[in-house]
C-alpha cells in the first residue's frame, strides 16, 4: 500500500499530522489511516514534519535536533504499528 505523511485540520488553528493512503482508483479514495499524535496550532510546523517524514529525513528545512528525534519516533512508531512506510 503507498503511504505517504500529511495533515488534516482537526478544529480552527489545529492540525495534525496523519498517514493517509495515496492509491487512487475505482471505489478509493484518500483517507487517514493513523494519526500519530503530532499537533500544532502553525500550519508550518506540520508542513515542515511532513517535507521530513516524506524524504525519510533528507529535508529538514527549520527542524531542531530535537524537533527531528520526535519526528524519528514518530515514524518508529509507525513502522512498528505496521505501516510501511
Amino acid at each position: 500500500m503507498a503511504l505517504c505523511w500529511s495533515f488534516e485540520k482537526i478544529c480552527p488553528n489545529r492540525y495534525r499530522l496523519v498517514i493517509i493512503d495515496k492509491v487512487l482508483g475505482c471505489g478509493h479514495s484518500t483517507r487517514a489511516l493513523w494519526a500519530p499524535g503530532y499537533e500544532s496550532r502553525r500550519l508550518r510546523d506540520i508542513i515542515q514534519a511532513s517535507w521530513y517524514l516524506n524524504s525519510n529525513g533528507k529535508l529538514r528545512v527549520d527542524l531542531t535536533d530535537h524537533m527531528v528525534t520526535i519526528l524519528d519516533q514518530i515514524k518508529s512508531d509507525a513502522l512498528a504499528h505496521g505501516f510501511d512506510i
